[in-house]
């Protein structure tokens, strides 16, 4: 008989796939609680309608990880072309202690409550680790970023390290500056900025009672009872992994999400080819990138181009800049998934996020990238170079030559698509969300 099965969600990394995969256990009949922030209520309840899955909330989850409180200038403290001082600003931002505490003292209470026999936490939910070693309890690690971002103590000399936006095969500049960055990674603690808040952290651990070793990225590891990543292994920069990682492929829910939306599918259904351009809710442009955007899209008819884009973003657009007819934009789309289906979709032109490559793969799309920020820079590398993709060669500033000429060649170019298949036949095989669920039923059982 399985015990309990509760989910531990992260704050702002995108949780449909923890999602999608405690709705399939909870309607196979299993007991699911979901531990999360407010903003994941919604989903979680469309995706669990009448399974009897539990959503136990965090709160309202204001923290400096969500975007919508980034000014301007931390914003772009983040998106600068200097990857070493991207990431220090955003581990600078982000470390929130007190928060950390709060959300292991509210989930540890409800540990006590529900005695799951399998916690299943994301990989970058620190409070829920600490929690599963402390306790005792088994847990899975589920990631949807890539193997090397969360494997960092198997990682061997000389491979790209994460966050450095550099590609596996290396100039004698870009490994210089490889090593300089994984130096400056590694020792990131010792940071004016830094290191009061990690001693904060360590004295709440010894003060709370928590295991020490959910501290060590490589303890954390070889606890789990499987490290589950939401990818191909092959997608990835070869490292040698250790037994209890697992690779389910992307995960998807049953389609079509929103089978009454007919507004943007009869859209789609009336253009041939269609360019989705998406770069999320994080990354903003510019006026000048928006209107070169615009001149790009109207050289690219008779393709058409649905442009998902924040309002407040939209209405930075150049004054007097007509929206030429093969253009709708879109503030908000219901369902990605359902648009990324759709077989008029050629392409995908996005910010190279995790979650939106792995989204994408699902139905065989190719890629054009303008990565936005941190990982998003190791992201494109690993498209470019599986086939399936290009990237812009001026991903802060966008030029309507640049984006014309890669995405006319990626729409012309069938060895794209072809790639791009082939991804998600490797995505598809390894099993999605039925293996993931079959793996963490037996494992609480």
């Amino acid at each position: 008989m399985t015990g309990p099965i509760m989910f531990a969600g992260a704050p702002y990394s995108g949780m449909t796939p923890m999602i999608v995969t405690a709705a399939e256990i909870a309607r196979r009949g299993h007991e699911v609680h979901f531990v999360g922030i407010e903003r994941y209520r919604g989903e979680f309840d469309h995706h669990t309608a009448g399974t009897g899955a539990q959503y136990i909330s965090l709160g309202a989850g204001e923290s400096p990880a969500d975007p919508e409180g980034w000014d301007d200038a931390t914003y772009f403290s983040f998106t600068q072309r200097s990857r070493w001082k991207s990431a220090l600003a955003f581990i600078t931002h982000n470390l929130d202690v007190d928060l950390q505490i709060e959300w292991y003292k509210k989930l540890d209470a409800e540990v006590e409550r529900v005695k799951p026999a399998l916690l299943v936490v994301d990989c970058l939910s620190q409070h829920a680790i600490d929690v599963a070693m402390t306790r005792g309890i088994p847990y899975v690690i589920k990631a949807c970023l890539m193997p090397s971002f969360v494997m960092q103590p198997w990682l061997p000399r000389g491979y790209p390290w994460p966050y450095s936006g550099l590609p596996a095969e290396m100039t004698f500049g870009q490994r210089v500056a490889n090593s300089w960055f994984k130096f400056r990674m590694k020792t990131v603690m010792f940071r004016p900025k830094v290191f009061p808040r990690a001693v904060k952290y360590a004295k709440a651990v010894r003060e709370l009672g928590i295991n020490a070793k959910s501290m060590q990225p490589r303890a954390r590891i070889d606890n789990a009872a499987l490290v589950m990543f939401h990818t191909v292994l092959d997608l990835e920069y070869d490292f040698p992994k250790p037994d209890n990682v697992v690779s389910v492929g992307s995960i998807a829910p049953p389609l079509p999400e929103l089978p009454d939306e007919k507004d943007i599918s009869s859209w789609l259904d009336a253009h041939e080819s269609v360019v989705y351009l998406a770069f999320g809710t994080i990354n903003r442009l510019s006026t000048e990138s928006i209107g070169q955007m615009l001149q790009a899209a109207r050289r690219l008819a008779p393709h058409a181009l649905l442009w998902k884009i924040p309002k407040d973003q939209w209405e930075n657009r150049p004054a007097g800049v007509e929206v030429p007819d093969n253009v709708r934009v879109e503030h908000w789309v219901p369902s990605q998934f359902d648009v990324l289906a759709h077989p008029n979709v050629k392409v995908f032109f996005c910010h190279a996020g995790s979650n939106g490559m792995h989204e994408c793969l699902n139905f065989g799309k190719p890629m054009v990238s303008r990565p936005g920020w941190i990982d998003c820079h190791d992201i494109a590398h690993r498209i470019d170079d599986a086939g399936m993709g290009l990237t812009l060669d001026d991903v802060h500033e966008v030029k309507a030559d640049d984006v014309v000429d890669k995405l006319t060649r990626v729409l012309e170019d069938p060895s794209f698509t072809e790639r791009a298949q082939h991804w998600t036949a490797k995505q598809r095989n390894a099993g999605g969300v039925t293996r993931a669920a079959d793996l963490i039923i037996e494992l609480a059982s």
